[in-house]
């Protein structure tokens, strides 16, 4: 019987020995001394898997699962010039505050997650793409990741000053392999500050550039496996956008390849788009272009698909004019077979300063003669190419 309880006792103790050695093993990682040969044991073997020369300054793991790590810095070889190293991250300090017992359950609850400081670089690895720049401060709160049903929401998040580069790439082969991303994203509440983000087309042929002073977008959702995508609102006040064709000349006025909106407030109430379909509710969109025209108020509803455009009612306001319009236009309203139909309705009072500048080139004799009041516009069509009523 003795002997029984004593096989019984190693046997439990056989058992338990894993057990008892991951217990151990895991508090030794909260002594900084083994985190640290952790860290650097972990970084020596990323650098040499991956290619890149990976560096962490300091880390600081206290239970459950508070992690602070400063001083991150990746680089890389450059692919063209051997004596130059290009910085793929680099990242002043982090700090991440995870739940402990969802994890065990396939699910992520972020208490915490802090970046400061971060400067990016994805040099190669998306062929797509280059995206570089930098990062003041971006943080967020997420508690409802769920890995198995591959779903996530966002509780909270925020961008502030950050300079974004993206260059598209017009070398890239088209991606004709069939991954299916059925990834579900809910983003409660989003807010941007003092942003820039500058878009490079093939070639730099073409820049598009919008700085946002403040911006907040409330209740999206972003579901990837349907392509469809919503949001409640979104506001942006503050701010420039600015277009450019780098190939043509700049010229006086309304230049349509030299765009530069600012003083940019846009409210939009919905948003929803599913290709290709797009319902858009815009409360208020105001503006200056660098020409002089002034828009003070542009508001309405926005619906359209790949055979039609609906504006119900449109109101337009600037300080000299105002206009409200209905229009439907079946996109092959102007095709010369089987032509679709436009139909609209406008009733506009446009001052004289706004027609001016749509007439730079005129003699100065007859905009001179012009008469400084406003000219009236009432009136509706419905036809097609082929005839209009």
């Amino acid at each position: 019987m003795e002997i029984n309880k004593k096989y019984a006792k190693w046997g439990i103790g056989i058992l338990l020995s894993p057990v008892a050695l991951f217990i151990v093993l895991t508090l030794l990682l909260y002594i900084p001394a083994v985190q640290k040969w952790a860290v650097d044991l972990a970084t020596e073997y990323a650098s040499d898997h991956t290619g890149l020369d990976i560096r962490i300054d300091r880390v600081r793991l206290a239970f459950p699962l508070d992690l602070s790590v400063g001083g991150v810095n990746v680089v890389q070889q450059n692919d063209s010039m051997p004596q130059v190293k290009d910085t793929v991250a680099n990242v002043h300090d982090i700090a991440v505050s995870v739940q402990l017992m969802p994890l065990f359950k396939g699910q992520v609850n972020i208490d915490r997650l802090d970046l400061n400081k971060v400067k990016m670089n994805t040099t190669n690895f998306i062929h797509e793409a280059r995206v570089k720049g930098t990062v003041g401060q971006l943080s967020l709160r997420s508690h409802g990741i769920d890995l198995h049903k591959q779903s996530l929401r966002v509780d909270e998040a925020r961008l502030a000053d950050a300079r974004v580069s993206v260059e598209l790439s017009d070398t890239v082969k088209k991606d004709t392999t069939k991954t299916k991303n059925l990834w579900k994203i809910a983003v409660d509440r989003l807010d941007i500050a003092n942003t820039d983000v500058t878009v490079h087309m093939p070639g730099d042929t073409l820049r598009v550039q919008a700085m946002l002073d403040k911006a907040s977008a409330r209740h999206g959702l972003f579901d990837l496996g349907k392509e469809e995508y919503s949001l409640k609102s979104f506001d942006w006040q503050g701010g420039f956008v600015k277009y450019d064709n780098r190939f043509e000349p700049r010229l006086k006025g309304l230049d349509t390849n030299h765009i530069l909106l600012s003083d940019v407030n846009l409210a939009i109430d919905s948003m929803f788009y599913h290709a290709p379909r797009l319902d858009l509710a815009m409360r208020q969109l105001a503006f200056r272009e660098k020409s002089g025209i002034s828009v003070t108020r542009l508001n309405g509803h926005i619906a359209l698909d790949s055979t039609r455009v609906i504006l119900p009612k449109l109101s337009l306001s600037t300080p000299e004019s105002s206009l409200t319009a209905a229009v439907t236009l079946d996109m092959n309203a102007f095709s010369d077979k089987n032509p679709g139909k436009l139909q609209a309705s406008i009733d506009a009072s446009i001052g004289k300063q706004d027609i001016m500048r749509f007439m730079g080139g005129m003699p100065t004799e007859f905009i001179r003669r012009w008469p400084n009041q406003p000219l009236s516009i009432k009136g509706s069509m419905r036809g097609n190419i082929r005839r209009i009523d």
